[in-house]
């Protein structure tokens, strides 16, 4: 009987190294920029200029980019906006540049501005 277990764990073993074999972790994807509501779009383009927000003068922050088409866009910028690289790593509004290439996620508020939900810099 004792033979009879071990055949058993034995034969259980091996098919676990089997599977694990067959199945390795999953790698793990980007991070979701932002959960995005049902009004959401999203634009592409060169950005053109970038304000950070100076609190003492009143100023928001917010990006102006010029899309695909060539139309310029100005997108408030919020402290809940996501910012990502090309690499998926977090940045700081004041790290993006201008000519940089981004695809923003956005929607417009009821005062009828368009807020920027997410920007994601794209690989040159």
């Amino acid at each position: 009987m004792k033979h009879f277990f071990r055949s058993v764990a034995a034969v259980v073993a091996v098919a676990g190294m089997c599977y694990a074999a067959d199945n390795p972790p999953a790698v793990p994807s980007p991070p979701a920029a932002v959960k995005l509501p049902a009004n959401a779009f999203t634009v592409q383009g060169k950005i053109d200029s970038v304000i950070t927000s100076n609190a003492p003068a009143g100023a928001s922050a917010e990006i102006v980019l010029i899309e695909d088409n060539g139309q310029k866009m100005r997108l408030a910028v919020k402290s809940t906006t996501t910012i990502y690289g090309a690499d998926w790593k977090a940045m700081a509004l004041g790290q993006l540049q201008k000519d940089q290439r981004a695809t923003v996620s956005y929607q417009t508020i009821p005062n009828g501005v368009p807020e920027a939900l997410s920007i994601r810099l794209l690989k040159s």
